[in-house]
């Protein structure tokens, strides 16, 4: 028969504390935050075109990270809703726009990859990589004809940037912290006046 003794509690301590310690130091290296400076929505030929632009604020950790090989995701929400006075506000559309930032040991550049187009481009400073997906420009919305003419509308937005995890399994620990994903939180206006 198994008995406990007094000796394993202090190593269940250390285990625990080590934990605490594994989670302050995640909390620190993937510390940052996302703001939305601008954003607006022009309407040309009757298409509303969302222009936005983003400000990336990553702790040097988190550089250290994408340098040392883990990708980072860089996801954009774009709701058009109706606002609803008794009840939950109506989706008119959505859609996401997504950008994965790489570095490349080998060239020593910063690849930035569109998901939905798969189009992808290389600069060599990291400063250049992040600026490429900070602005948002003429991303058509919706067509002015679906839109009722005596209905008031909002478009809400938000960025999400977060550190995915390899294949090889390297980002695992980055999986496993919430702070490894940063939000920017709903910017939302009025998409016609």
């Amino acid at each position: 028969m198994y008995q406990a003794s007094h000796k394993s509690f202090p190593v269940s301590a250390l285990s625990w504390l080590l934990v605490i310690v594994l989670c302050l130091f995640a909390a620190k290296l993937y510390a940052g935050s996302i703001t939305l400076i601008t954003g607006f929505t022009e309407e040309v030929d009757g298409v509303h075109y969302l222009n936005a632009d983003v400000r990336y604020s990553l702790s040097d950790e988190a550089l250290d990270a994408l340098e040392n090989g883990l990708p980072l995701r860089v996801k954009v929400e774009v709701e058009v809703i109706r606002p609803r006075f008794m009840w939950r506000d109506a989706t008119e559309t959505g859609f996401e726009r997504s950008h994965k930032i790489q570095f490349q040991p080998l060239t020593r550049l910063y690849v930035v990859e569109n998901a939905q187009t798969q189009r992808r481009q290389s600069f060599q400073t990291y400063g250049a990589a992040i600026s490429e997906v900070s602005r948002i420009e003429d991303v058509p919305v919706i067509d002015e004809a679906r839109l009722d003419p005596d209905t008031r509308y909002e478009i809400r937005m938000r960025v999400h940037l977060e550190i995915e995890e390899r294949p090889d399994g390297l980002g695992l620990i980055a999986r496993l912290f919430a702070n490894s994903r940063l939000s920017s939180g709903w910017y939302q206006w009025t998409l016609r006046s």
